[in-house]
């Protein structure tokens, strides 16, 4: 997390919490209302997928980007509901990180 926390800092962006686990970010997510959600596929009581589902039938327009090592390799099993270009393979780099903000917000 910290790595993750730093590397969104070192593009300017302010990181207003981090949780370690999915039933924890809705909650924060309800209390901060923040611009932006990272999350990670794999994380305990509620995994990523299934936060993003939850987040986005409490808001349809909430931003949201992955950051997994299993980015790449699930993309395309959520083709459906979750389009490929949220998806970002750990490690990466602040100007990985930025392209793909680009996408998300615009």
């Amino acid at each position: 997390q910290e790595q993750i926390v730093a590397i969104f800092e070192s593009i300017g962006m302010r990181v207003v919490g981090t949780c370690e686990d999915g039933v924890a970010a809705l909650a924060k997510v309800k209390e901060l209302k923040p611009d932006l959600v990272s999350l990670d596929i794999i994380l305990p009581d509620m995994n990523g997928i299934d936060c993003y589902r939850e987040l986005k039938k409490m808001n349809a327009d909430i931003r949201c980007i992955f950051a997994s090592v299993l980015g790449a390799h699930i993309s395309e099993n959520f083709r459906e509901d979750i389009p490929p270009h949220l998806f970002m393979n750990k490690p990466f780099l602040p100007n990985q990180l930025q392209e793909s903000l680009k996408k998300v917000f615009s």
